[in-house]
């Protein structure tokens, strides 16, 4: 709880005078859980190495996306500690039944670089999935499919494949015919330098090996 090896501050006593933020409560042992219950029910606590405790005013704020009267019947989770933390509780519905996901995802986009944004077949996509991993998994979806992108707009193929319908576009285009391809005449150029047409062409080293996958371009030193 309070209590830091070689003389360093516990996050108790960092938070003595203000609010201690619990994120996950739920997934506590029960070991620690008896601690904390011991914190709160004596306001005080007792640094490793010392050998008198330490009054802490703190004001606990608990998250957790489990229920704690189920884990309690399970005997997972303390019922003294539960009543202890019982205040004011707020239940934050599922992203699946968020009226104002697209909203959010439309803020999330905002504040990334170029302003990506969806088209209508991605968007309906997010919407459909069910998200069991709530803002935390739409985070990360939109981390992938920002970097799968190769421009302003995000496709379905662009969509991670945990999103069901992430892979039901149509096929892209067939690839240009030999020659007709920027990419292409960039690395005959270049004697097939994955670096130097990166750097030719303002792109990463990442991005030309995925639109060499896609055009199906191998390098004749890797052919056979």
């Amino acid at each position: 709880t309070g209590a830091a090896a070689r003389g360093k501050t516990g996050l108790v006593q960092q938070a003595d005078g203000g609010t201690l933020f619990l994120d996950e409560i739920g997934d506590m042992p029960l070991a620690a859980q008896t601690r904390l219950l011991r914190v709160l029910a004596e306001r005080e606590v007792t640094a490793l190495g010392a050998t008198m405790p330490q009054a802490v005013d703190i004001r606990v704020i608990a998250a957790t996306h489990r229920d704690l009267a189920a884990l309690v019947r399970e005997g997972r989770f303390r019922d003294d500690l539960l009543y202890r933390l019982a205040g004011a509780r707020f239940v934050l519905p599922p992203l699946r039944e968020r009226a104002d996901l697209p909203a959010l995802i439309e803020r999330l986009l905002a504040g990334r670089p170029g302003s990506p944004r969806l088209t209508r077949e991605a968007a309906a996509a997010l919407a459909r999935h069910t998200w069991p991993g709530n803002v935390r998994e739409l985070v990360g979806a939109l981390d992938y499919a920002c970097a799968l992108a190769e421009g302003p707009e995000i496709g379905v193929s662009d969509l991670p494949p945990t999103v069901p319908a992430g892979r039901r576009e149509a096929a892209p285009p067939a690839a240009p015919p030999v020659g007709d391809d920027p990419l292409e005449a960039a690395l005959r150029r270049r004697a097939w330098n994955v670096s130097a047409v990166a750097r030719d062409l303002g792109l990463d080293r990442s991005t030309v090996h995925r639109r060499m996958r896609r055009l199906g371009l191998v390098s004749p030193n890797h052919a056979g």
